[in-house]
């Protein structure tokens, strides 16, 4: 007996222990479609698009879609112009930054940047202690959690961030600088124990990453 070949017209990525292949996700109005950078696969899928569109009835707006690349792609343009679409730089997609090293510190600059940015909104020298410890509590450390939960973040971004609340508790501004009144080791202690219940960083993003073992 003569076994026919299956024939993929797009490849998209295999996942999971039964190597399932993902072709294409779809969430909201957000349709992305993966393949190789081939010509033909790239050919096939404008095919597949036009005859959706005889279908349907409806127009697909090439001119409004875009062409990411995930590494190095020659000749993306000549792809781009098969398909009729412009090229696109896709950083991230749902807060998930694609493509990225998850050891990279990279990938925690937007972080960093989302932090230092409330920071300087905040009028410091008009707030007391105890509202800048509600701030770092409710606010600051709960700004990375999208990103503890998916990646290990690098000890020296975490001493960094750390060190941004370490400057917005006990400084009254850019120009100002007082003495740290308690070891910042100290600070994360319960508050039973002499602490003002800061979260250590590096301990709360394994605690959010230990929920994949589960």
């Amino acid at each position: 007996m003569i076994k026919k070949a299956k024939m993929s017209f797009i490849l998209g990525f295999k996942v999971g222990e039964e190597r399932v292949m993902v072709s294409h996700l779809q969430f909201a109005d957000d349709t992305m479609i993966f393949c190789d950078a081939d010509i033909c696969q790239i050919g096939y899928l404008r095919c597949i698009l036009r005859c959706f569109e005889m279908v349907s009835g409806l127009q697909i707006n090439f001119a409004k879609s875009e062409m990411l690349q995930i590494g190095e792609v020659r000749e993306i343009e000549d792809l781009a112009w098969v398909l009729g679409c412009k090229i696109g730089s896709l950083l991230s997609y749902l807060g998930m930054p694609l493509g990225a090293n998850f050891k990279s510190k990279v990938v925690w600059n937007k972080t960093i940047d989302i932090i230092a940015g409330r920071l300087a909104s905040w009028k410091v020298p008009m707030l007391l202690k105890g509202g800048r410890m509600t701030l770092i509590k409710s606010t600051l450390m709960s700004t990375p959690n999208y990103l503890f939960s998916l990646f290990t973040i690098p000890v020296s971004v975490a001493n960094k961030i750390e060190s941004m609340f370490k400057f917005f508790l006990w400084n009254d501004g850019p120009e100002c600088h007082h003495y740290h009144l308690v070891d910042w080791k100290t600070i994360f202690k319960p508050m039973d124990n002499g602490g003002l219940g800061f979260r250590k960083l590096v301990y709360h993003n394994e605690a959010l990453l230990a929920k994949w073992l589960w």
